[in-house]
């Protein structure tokens, strides 16, 4: 379905991820790459593409052109930290020790402070949620 919806559609590069990622869990890496590069050629500042190639590389065992598209794709989106963590894991298999180390403690900072943010974010609503309990009378409705 997604190959004729990507066929109807060739300038959708959400189409071409979708069909990537089928292709992907199907084993068929080289078709997955097609559809990945056709949703470059659409935007090629799609971060999130540029990271779906290097997990490719690097499940593919093509460790120096998985850190070149993790690379790029932080170049693209800084904020996504969990990139940094299949960066770190290509990083410790071409034994760049160092590399990986510095590369799992920036993950690791970022993946907490996106928890912590979440966890304020989640306080906030729930005193918003209590101050409308408090301020609104039971009308019997059985909240």
């Amino acid at each position: 379905a997604f190959a004729q919806a990507a066929q109807l559609n060739p300038n959708d590069p959400n189409l071409h991820k979708e069909l990537a990622g089928t292709y992907a869990a199907e084993g068929r890496a080289d078709d997955a790459f097609c559809e990945l590069m056709a949703a470059l050629l659409i935007n090629p500042r799609d971060a999130q593409v540029h990271a779906v190639i290097g997990q490719l590389y690097l499940d593919g065992g093509r460790i120096t052109d998985a850190v070149a598209a993790f690379n790029r794709a932080l170049e693209l989106m800084p904020d996504r930290y969990e990139i940094r963590h299949a960066l770190a894991t290509a990083h410790t298999r071409l034994g760049n020790t160092a590399e990986a180390a510095r590369q799992f403690e920036i993950f690791d900072r970022f993946r907490r402070e996106a928890l912590e943010q979440r966890r304020r974010d989640i306080a906030n609503e729930v005193e918003q949620e209590e101050a409308l309990r408090r301020g609104v009378p039971d009308q019997g409705g059985g909240r």
